[in-house]
């Protein structure tokens, strides 16, 4: 089977799995009934390499990934006859450990100092917003949405040019005086708690709240 067919995932934390088998049926109807089968799993079709030959056996394959990218099942299809297909299973996925117990937010708090800031191609897109938070209802719907996360932040590559990008800073302030800052958005999803390890804010859900926040308490930079 041929190595280069298989989409490798970051080394940290990864598990893998090898198997092959040869089924009785021609590699399209195979192949058709493993995309079906799989999706069904909860996997989605990532991609697709035609049938093709490159110095040895013909061969196809289908990529597979889970939904937050943190499971990949590739399958390559190798025809040995009309009737006849090899497979090639080749199951990674990342074992990723625990949230540590320093990140998470532990009140009471009785204000919450902002800073967002934003950065683009167009000047509107420019600006630095900051404000205080007193009103408890509002704090506690930062803690929550801050202790959700369960997943620490691991690069799984992709990504593009960036346009414009949103990070705030949040200190939130204990009745004793004490201070737990967190910051989070930037070019990546990144969550980070005081000093401890990031964690993955996924899809930005933290920093649009914070977002959504400023954009109530500050409508335009001359009412922040």
């Amino acid at each position: 089977m041929p190595a280069h067919a298989v989409v490798s995932m970051p080394p940290a934390y990864r598990k893998v799995a090898r198997a092959e088998f040869q089924v009785p049926a021609g590699y399209r109807a195979v192949s058709a009934w493993y995309q079906s089968s799989v999706r069904a799993c909860g996997l989605f079709l990532e991609g697709t390499m035609p049938l093709q030959q490159h110095g040895g056996p013909r061969f196809t394959t289908l990529d597979f990934v889970s939904p937050w990218g943190l499971s990949r099942l590739t399958l390559v299809f190798r025809p040995l006859s009309s009737t006849e297909t090899a497979i090639l299973y080749v199951a990674q996925t990342l074992d990723l450990p625990p949230r540590p117990q320093a990140s998470y937010l532990n009140g009471p708090f009785t204000r919450v100092q902002v800073t967002l800031k934003s950065s683009g191609a167009v000047p509107t897109m420019n600006y630095t917003r900051r404000f205080t938070i007193t009103w408890p209802a509002t704090i506690a719907r930062l803690v929550a949405a801050i202790n959700k996360p369960a997943q620490i932040f691991v690069p799984l590559g992709g990504g593009g040019a960036v346009i414009s990008s949103q990070s705030a800073v949040l200190s939130f302030v204990r009745e004793d005086g004490g201070v737990r800052k967190v910051s989070v958005g930037g070019t990546q999803d990144l969550l980070t708690v005081r000093h401890t390890r990031p964690l993955d804010d996924t899809d930005g859900t933290v920093l649009k709240l914070v977002v959504r926040i400023t954009h109530h308490r500050c409508p335009n930079a001359g009412r922040c």
